[in-house]
């Protein structure tokens, strides 16, 4: 929802945002009392327009705020789905008997799923290939 939006419905006595976000109801109730303490007399004029452009920029702060809040859940949600897959085949490849050197790679993988970080795992598989360490084939 529009801060405009909002404002309307709060200054004109409109219905209150009951399923709106928090930052919707939050903003609709301080432009109401906003609003109310200017009609009565309780503030000035320009007090009510330096509050209501506080109010404008915070509310646009918060919105940006819950939209990347809602992009790090989904990335979240997905590293999480990724993370199932690689763990699946982690253990079908140890069933089939696959080689710690594939294993460790697989394991790294899903590290790396989890974090979202490339870094170790190619600094620990180009060690192994390297020699610097070894790996016992079981």
């Amino acid at each position: 929802m529009k801060f405009r939006e909002i404002e309307r419905n709060a200054s004109a006595g409109g219905e209150f945002p009951h399923r709106g976000s928090l930052s919707q109801q939050s903003c609709f109730l301080a432009l109401r009392c906003l609003y109310g303490d200017w009609r009565a007399g309780r503030i000035t004029k320009e007090q009510a327009q330096q509050e209501r452009r506080t109010l404008e920029s915070t509310y646009l702060r918060a919105v940006e705020d819950e939209k990347r809040q809602a992009a790090c859940l989904a990335q979240y949600q997905e590293n999480l789905r990724k993370v199932g897959e690689g763990l699946s085949q982690l253990v079908r490849s140890a069933q089939e008997g696959e080689s710690t050197e594939s294993l460790l790679e697989l394991s790294l993988d899903c590290l790396s799923r989890m974090t979202g970080e490339q870094v170790t795992k190619k600094a620990v598989l180009e060690g192994v290939r390297m020699g610097c360490v070894s790996l016992p084939n079981i």
